[in-house]
């Protein structure tokens, strides 16, 4: 017994870090299986035909609510379906077996459970992908009428049990390109949005009342000035939030997204802090919901 005091006198110190490592290990272990439950989630309430409310001439709100909740849909991509509906509806036309197809295949996507995994993107943060039963990366939203100018965010992003989430700008949506400010270290670039269909959870949204041409100048502008910055976190604190005369030094996924459209004249930062984070950007008033997946249409992002 005197030898154990002994050495715990002697090794005070290293024992304290020790009991603190370990400590600090389990609370990020039990942080993060926290935070798991909310990087997807299936709906709670039953799954209803939808395909009458798509053939009805006229749509109401109440109308539009149920698709949103039924599919993940916003307004805007419910009307895009039904302008490319054929006229002729009928089970032997094939045209119209292909729409419906597509339709079922959102509505069933929507309410289907998934699995998924994390991986690192750096040494203290990760994000998670869906995967099938043998491990491998699967798709999950399968996107409908994205434009240039549009959102991406997602909570499947996270520092240990903090889901900072992540964020991007569609420039391209025919070619399927955004830009994006991805991780610490790594300049602001061009991506593929191929990565945002493995995530368990998307929100895609679109800036209220302008058309797609504008729409498309302000990712034009995020091209030309938003490329090649480097990551800062700090941006809006350590540095101006809105740059210098429209010019900035670094920036982070959320603030990318939010100078291009500061640019010109809307603020996206749904609570005015100094920081804009991927959570600001959903709960933009300034925006609508074009799309979800693996969230809840009541709430996107609480």
């Amino acid at each position: 017994m005197k030898h154990a005091k002994d050495f715990f006198l002697e090794h005070k110190k290293l024992c304290v870090l020790s009991f603190l490592f370990l400590l600090l290990f389990f609370g990020v272990f039990l942080s993060s299986k926290a935070a798991e439950p909310y990087a997807h989630i299936t709906p709670n309430y039953p799954q209803e035909e939808i395909i009458s409310v798509f053939l009805k001439e006229e749509l109401n709100e109440g109308d539009y609510k149920k698709i949103l909740f039924q599919t993940g849909l916003g307004k805007q991509s419910v009307d895009y379906l039904r302008k490319i509906r054929p006229k002729t509806i009928n089970e032997s036309n094939m045209e119209y077996k292909l729409w419906k197809s597509k339709v079922d295949n959102l509505h069933k996507k929507f309410f289907e459970e998934v699995n998924f995994t994390q991986k690192a993107n750096t040494l203290i943060s990760c994000e998670e992908i869906l995967i099938d039963n043998d491990g491998n990366p699967v798709n999950g939203i399968s996107f409908v009428d994205l434009e240039d100018g549009d959102i991406l965010v997602t909570k499947c992003s996270r520092i240990y049990g903090w889901r900072n989430g992540h964020a991007a700008l569609v420039i391209d949506a025919k070619n399927e390109k955004t830009i994006e400010s991805v991780v610490l270290g790594e300049d602001s670039c061009i991506q593929n949005l191929r990565k945002w269909k493995h995530y368990p959870n998307v929100m895609v949204f679109r800036l209220k009342g302008k058309d797609q041409a504008y729409r498309k100048k302000i990712a034009d502008w995020a091209i030309q000035n938003m490329e090649n910055l480097p990551y800062r976190l700090s941006v809006g604190i350590l540095s101006k939030k809105d740059g210098k005369e429209g010019k900035y030094n670094g920036t982070q996924c959320a603030h990318l997204v939010w100078a291009a459209y500061w640019q010109f004249g809307y603020d996206l930062d749904g609570d005015g802090g100094k920081i804009v984070t991927p959570k600001d950007l959903a709960n933009s008033s300034c925006l609508e919901i074009v799309q979800l997946y693996g969230t809840d249409p009541q709430e996107p992002w609480k």
